[in-house]
């Protein structure tokens, strides 16, 4: 009984040692796969960022269309002000 309980523990040892390695092998392909695509992205050119086209937002858009939100209001004058100078900037 005895011998046969520790060949078992001993192929089950094996068993797990060998997946490790398994494992390990692979992790360590996945890590070196990426690491290749990161040096291969890190040596491309840049590029120029001054002809991207920008998103400008019309006034009309901006003003309430709501009896409640009037333009009268602190908080709408300032709001609107703010959207207005990021987008002649």
């Amino acid at each position: 009984m005895f011998p046969i309980i520790l060949i078992c523990f001993i192929i089950f040892v094996v068993f797990l040692n060998s997946r490790k390695r398994q494992i390990t092998k692979q992790e360590q392909e996945i890590t070196e796969q990426f690491w290749a695509r990161e040096n291969k992205a890190n040596a491309t050119r840049r590029r120029s960022l001054d002809n991207l086209p920008y998103i400008t937002i019309p006034e009309e858009l901006l003003t309430p269309r709501h009896r409640h939100l009037k333009m009268s209001s602190p908080f709408m004058k300032h709001f609107v002000s703010c959207l207005l100078k990021k987008s002649l900037i």
